[in-house]
């Protein structure tokens, strides 16, 4: 028997470690030059398993035909790009691309225009309606103006970019409305059943 020399208890004259104190005897481990060696020599080991060589550090041939991870890599991105590059072709609208409306002005940049009905009806009881009022066209860039007057019913034709009126019940009471149709379909109405009400329309 003998006597650890870290903890003083006794341990086994062969021992190597004490089994109180968890220590290596002097002469029973490794020294750390030799620790370092086997970690060395281990980490040499895995480089070369990773790089198809040996523990010397020196790379073994490659296979012939074999891929890195690399051109693997550039295989996958090139194989995306190809796939993302059908799909949206495949995707995108063919043929001719569509016509936008029909611009609202004709040629040399004029407002084009059309035909206009100014449609004057109403009743004062079962009398018609007497009016005075006033019809404003936009043909070729200007305006023109005329005044009417009448009694209901009453249609006015006009052709022009734009039109727009505005008339007058001349009667104490009544009613009073005004339409104006462009081509044929019905674009502004107002009317009034106040004594000599007024009416005011616009096909903008």
């Amino acid at each position: 028997m003998k006597k650890c020399p870290y903890c003083a208890e006794e341990i086994q004259d062969a021992a190597i470690k004490c089994r109180y104190c968890s220590q290596f005897l002097e002469g029973s481990t490794t020294s750390t030059s030799e620790k370092t060696e086997s970690v060395s020599d281990l980490l040499k080991a895995l480089d070369a398993d990773q790089m198809g060589g040996n523990a010397s550090g020196v790379p073994a041939p490659r296979a012939k035909g074999s891929v890195t991870a690399g051109q693997a890599l550039l295989v996958c991105c090139l194989g995306l790009a190809l796939f993302s590059l059908l799909f949206y072709q495949g995707t995108a609208p063919t043929g001719s691309p569509s016509r936008a409306p029909e611009s609202e002005t004709g040629a040399g940049g004029s407002a084009r225009e059309s035909t206009y009905e100014v449609r004057v009806t109403g009743k004062m009881g079962s009398n018609d309606t007497f009016f005075t009022g006033s019809i404003n066209v936009v043909k070729d860039g200007r305006t023109e103006s005329r005044s009417v007057e009448g009694r209901t019913p009453a249609t006015y034709s006009e052709q022009g970019a734009a039109v727009s009126a505005a008339f007058q019940n001349k009667n104490e009471f009544g009613r009073l409305q005004v339409e104006i149709v462009k081509d044929g379909v019905s674009a502004a109405r107002e009317e009034t059943s106040a004594g000599y009400g007024m009416v005011s329309v616009s096909s903008h």
